[in-house]
């Protein structure tokens, strides 16, 4: 069974002021892509991160893709539940195209 694959969008990332720190992300709206073989599902979505405490904090000018995609894979807790909805979709639209259709007159 081919498998979907999946990755993390990062549209947008919202920052302001938090306890004396300056640049800290607060918000992303990011979309999870499903590709299953030519087929491919956009689900975009937002996060409110968690706020730096202590030492954790990495200003937004020395933020990467991927230390957003790693915040969001640790602390978006509905991601798999997504996943299993773009599954079955692309899985679906894949199973309806290879129908025969029978026009009626």
């Amino acid at each position: 069974m081919d498998l979907v694959n999946y990755t993390i969008k990062i549209d947008k990332i919202f920052s302001g002021n938090y306890n004396n720190l300056t640049d800290v992300a607060i918000r992303v709206d990011w979309t999870l892509l499903g590709t299953f073989r030519d087929l491919t599902y956009a689900m975009p979505q937002t996060i409110n991160l968690t706020l730096p405490n202590g030492g954790e904090f990495i200003p937004l000018a020395n933020l990467t893709d991927a230390i957003i995609t790693s915040w969001i894979e640790q602390q978006f807790i509905a991601l798999p539940d997504i996943k299993r909805i773009i599954e079955n979709s692309l899985r679906e639209q894949d199973a309806v195209r290879s129908l025969n259709v029978i026009e009626r007159s």
